[in-house]
């Protein structure tokens, strides 16, 4: 796939070595849960590889690149990703550049290409906040209580930082648990 070395190449020039090895470790991680839930591992791979693409740039850079304005600057760089893949890589399939946009806090209504990448950035074998049992455990879920308990995990991290919690990370929380309760 052409469109994903070009995407490469990019995060080779833009990124650090340590966030290009994370990128790389996304990727991987989302190839391992779309081959597990039987999800589009292309979209996967590519939502996963970019989803940081915009991670390292200036917090000046993304309020001016995205119009938006945040407490955390640093939390626009899922809507910065979206608008680079979509303007330099041309990119338009709404699942990827939805995947891209969310990975950082989920959101209601998120697909099961978002929510892989969600899991991925946050299993991911470089990330040193889980051991190889916790990674293990997660993976064994389904996808949704998968992403409900990664979801619960950050809300509680942030909690414990005292750190704003996105608006959309409550939303993701409330759709999975409601969803559960009517599947039981």
């Amino acid at each position: 796939m052409i469109i994903l070395e070009e995407i490469r190449q990019y995060l080779k020039l833009n990124l650090s070595g340590e966030r290009f090895s994370h990128c790389e470790g996304v990727e991987k991680a989302s190839v391992s849960l779309a081959q597990k839930f039987n999800i589009s591992i292309e979209k996967c791979r590519l939502a996963g590889l970019s989803h940081d693409i915009c991670r390292e740039m200036s917090h000046n850079k993304l309020l001016e690149y995205t119009g938006l304005y945040h407490q955390n600057p640093l939390l626009l760089h899922g809507v910065a990703g979206k608008k680079i893949l979509r303007e330099i890589f041309h990119i338009d399939d709404e699942s990827i550049l939805n995947a891209v946009k969310y990975h950082i806090s989920g959101t209601s209504g998120l697909d099961d290409i978002g929510k892989i990448v969600f899991a991925a950035d946050f299993i991911e074998e470089g990330r040193t906040h889980l051991n190889k049992a916790e990674r293990e455990r997660l993976f064994l879920l389904d996808l949704d209580d998968m992403v409900l308990d990664i979801a619960l995990q950050i809300k509680e991290h942030l909690i414990i930082r005292r750190s704003v919690i996105d608006r959309d990370l409550y939303l993701l929380i409330d759709e999975l648990q409601k969803e559960i309760i009517l599947e039981s």
